[in-house]
């Protein structure tokens, strides 16, 4: 399996198809060479008041999968939760640093139709990673973690956005102009309530994305 993104172009340009591999290569590459540094990276307090808030509308102690887990902090605060959490991300060091964790995780492609059966997890967790999955493959993710989940199920989803924009980014924090795709808030809502009902939206202001904030979303599947 492994994880799936596409190269920006212009704004005013829908994402090519033919970009695909491109744009995969440069996210991968900046978060393998980023993996060590995030490991020891402090949470921000407001994201863990954000992750918190996914951990006590969870029931139970069912399975989780986390879409873009990054070195593993999130699922290994999950797994002495008690739940049984399967990682996904793009990056191989990444999910090095999740396996040196002892935690179950897998490099894959999440624009491509996930390898589990119908209904396999109780809760998605998925926090700033499909901001970087291009604006036309979106909806196909959406319904690939609707089809996963069980009826019933939660699935939070974070992303940066407020305003509209595909492509690589110039005010990009790291000064390394990754591809994103940030939505209006409506845009984003009205998305996603084709496939889940929200039962939790926040625009959250939290650092220096000038023009951007963090769009908070818990979703139950129908």
């Amino acid at each position: 399996m492994a994880m799936n993104l596409q190269q920006s172009v212009d704004v005013e340009k829908p994402v090519q198809e033919s970009d695909f591999g491109h744009t995969l290569e440069q996210v991968r590459a900046f978060y393998d060479e980023e993996a060590l540094q995030r490991q020891s990276r402090e949470l921000a307090p407001w994201k863990e008041r954000e992750r918190n808030r996914f951990h006590e509308c969870v029931s139970g102690q069912g399975r989780v999968l986390e879409l873009g887990s990054g070195p593993g902090r999130d699922a290994e605060y999950f797994v002495q939760c008690g739940f049984c959490v399967t990682c996904l991300d793009a990056s191989k060091e990444m999910v090095a640093c999740c396996i040196a964790k002892g935690l179950d995780s897998f490099v894959s492609d999440i624009t491509e139709p996930l390898e589990f059966a119908d209904v396999s997890f109780d809760a998605v967790f998925a926090m700033n990673s499909l901001l970087h999955v291009p604006k036309d493959k979106l909806p196909s993710v959406l319904a690939e973690v609707r089809r996963v989940l069980r009826p019933g199920g939660l699935f939070f989803m974070g992303v940066y956005g407020g305003t509209e924009f595909e492509g690589n980014w110039d005010e990009d924090p790291t000064g390394r102009h990754r591809f994103f795709a940030y939505y209006s808030d409506e845009a984003l809502r009205d998305m996603v309530h084709t496939f889940f009902a929200e039962e939790y939206f926040a625009a959250i202001q939290s650092g220096p994305r000038a023009g951007l904030h963090f769009q908070s979303m818990l979703l139950r599947r129908p």
